[in-house]
């Protein structure tokens, strides 16, 4: 199945609940993303409910954790050990521990007297749309969760410490630095603590870097507000990569002539292992006719600053060339065959398949066998398992 990614538009805002709320909207069984919070529903700490509005003519979802009154205030550690606790897997928790730790850590930054009940955060409710939104994102098994620029309400609000300005600062403290784009319209607010964290927690920021995609669905999460002109909603979209789709990279230059041979050769390796598409090393002449050579990265959009900033650092050159360019993915499977007890990943492709090339590398050190004997026997033990 081609790779689905899930983009939440937050242009109108965003809470816990609204995210949770668009996820359900979107078609994620609510039964199946409170599951891992039965635990303390069966306390009787909240009840969840979800039912079907209109937000400026906009058909929505709304999402409702009914606190009970003698639910305990928790702090954030608390909430995080619950979370442990929880039948969460392990890429749901992760999301959900992060959220959670990024609004403690926010809360100590603004009030600075360390891990304390959170007023406006309403602890338990906080916990629930954590773990719906992390659960959430874990059922529909996407290859990565993006957010597109969020509008901030500017101006000021009463908040359980006071006063407040807009954007809160539990808000701007879970922004600064988290490359989330943000646009700024005086208003309400928008986006609210636990909105922000799981945001920061489940996406990656929106560069345009996307590759061609098809629309699958879209769902819409409701806000309490009802207001004329502003649908208060926030929106959800399923996206899947077309078969052979394009996609945009980053691809980095970098032009030396006074590396020795021996730090030269392993810097595509160290790339690739860094997490860079690809890398190669290609003999060049500069200027005076001087020998060099010319390292090239390839590398996703948003690693491209910290892949810039690797070349400079690695290679000692002051400047690195950048360019986006677009390539050609075809969909890709891996299958795992055995050559004499040895496991070797076999990349599959419309165009052929190939033996994952470090595994056949050790597996020939291992038997004694000529890397092209053990290649040629992956293939057929390939051929042979897919009744090719």
């Amino acid at each position: 199945m081609p790779p689905r990614y899930l983009v939440f538009n937050p242009a109108n805002g965003a809470a816990g609940d609204m995210l949770a709320a668009a996820l359900v909207d979107l078609g994620v069984p609510l039964a199946k993303m409170i599951r891992p919070l039965k635990p303390l529903v069966d306390k009787g700490w909240f009840a969840i409910q979800s039912f079907p509005v209109l937000r400026s003519s906009i058909q929505a979802t709304a999402l409702e954790v009914e606190v009970d009154p003698r639910a305990p205030q928790l702090s954030m550690a608390e909430m995080a050990e619950i979370a442990r606790n929880l039948e969460l897997g392990t890429q749901a928790l992760g999301m959900a521990e992060l959220a959670l730790t990024l609004l403690g850590e926010a809360e100590r930054v603004v009030h600075g007297d360390g891990d304390r009940p959170l007023h406006e955060l309403a602890s338990v409710d906080t916990l629930a749309d954590a773990v719906m939104v992390a659960e959430g994102i874990a059922l529909l098994e996407v290859a990565g969760v993006y957010v597109t620029p969020v509008t901030l309400g500017v101006g000021r609000a009463e908040m359980g410490h006071g006063l407040f300005p807009l954007p809160g600062p539990a808000v701007a403290s879970l922004l600064a630095g988290s490359g989330i784009q943000i646009v700024l319209a005086p208003g309400p607010e928008t986006l609210t603590p636990t909105g922000a964290a799981l945001l920061v927690a489940v996406a990656k920021q929106w560069e345009g870097t996307l590759p061609a995609l098809r629309l699958a669905r879209s769902g819409y999460g409701a806000g309490r507000r009802d207001g004329e002109r502003v649908a208060n909603v926030c929106q959800a979209l399923l996206m899947e990569a077309e078969e052979g789709s394009v996609e945009q990279v980053g691809v980095l230059e970098v032009y030396v002539d006074d590396l020795a041979p021996e730090y030269l050769g392993s810097l595509a390796d160290e790339a690739v292992a860094a997490g860079a598409l690809d890398a190669y090393v290609s003999a060049a002449t500069g200027k005076k006719g001087r020998v060099g050579a010319e390292v090239t990265v390839l590398c996703a959009m948003q690693d491209a600053g910290s892949f810039v900033g690797w070349l400079h650092r690695r290679t000692k050159s002051p400047g690195v060339r950048i360019r986006i360019q677009s390539r050609s993915v075809l969909p890709r499977s891996t299958v795992t065959v055995e050559v004499d007890g040895h496991a070797i990943a076999v990349k599959v492709s419309e165009v052929g398949a190939k033996p994952e090339f470090e595994m056949v590398r050790s597996t020939a050190a291992a038997t004694g066998m000529t890397i092209f004997e053990v290649e040629q026997r992956a293939i057929r033990a390939y051929l042979e398992l897919t009744g090719k």
